[in-house]
């Protein structure tokens, strides 16, 4: 008895062959989709090397606004921290390591930003600690620690006064 077809006939197998090639096409023009798509997206960036003079205001504006764009409540600090420049090596003096490794992952991007937003593409960027920086720390007493809370909030002083609460000193 020959066989005609194997164990769901001929016409499955056929069905089953015309499924492979309709996605076989179905997959090659995805790809061709793509493939036009990437090429759509491709730019060329064309580096114009650029040297123009920049005051120190600028220099300032710009990092400014750098630091804005990072939108990062917990890097606010560098706002404060000061810039050398010196042929167009741009410092920026930190307190500590500690500030200068939160910073370190910006470097680049901080770089890039100077020399679009100051148009001068000599301009190299390099964060420096100086200790000195280092702010005087107080030790606030309890009394201290309560009027500065009272300063942010004054109705902290009403809420002591209505609860008769005493301050411990």
């Amino acid at each position: 008895m020959p066989k005609t077809g194997g164990l769901f006939g001929k016409k499955s197998e056929d069905s089953i062959a015309q499924m492979r090639e309709q996605m076989a096409e179905k997959l090659k023009n995805e790809s061709q989709e793509t493939q036009k798509q990437d090429e759509e997206n491709i730019t060329e960036t064309v580096v114009v090397s650029q040297d123009e003079a920049y005051t120190e205001a600028d220099m300032y504006r710009v990092w400014h606004e750098f630091i804005a764009q990072l939108n990062k409540g917990s890097l606010s600090f560098m706002k404060e921290r000061k810039l050398n420049n010196t042929n167009h090596k741009i410092s920026v003096i930190f307190a500590s390591n500690h500030e200068r490794s939160l910073c370190e992952e910006h470097r680049l991007n901080a770089l890039q930003y100077f020399r679009i937003n100051l148009k001068n593409t000599q301009i190299n960027l390099d964060f420096e600690v100086d200790a000195t920086l280092i702010p005087e720390t107080k030790s606030l007493s309890v009394e201290d620690k309560f009027n500065k809370m009272v300063e942010q909030n004054p109705d902290l002083a009403t809420l002591r006064q209505l609860l008769e609460l005493e301050i411990e000193y």
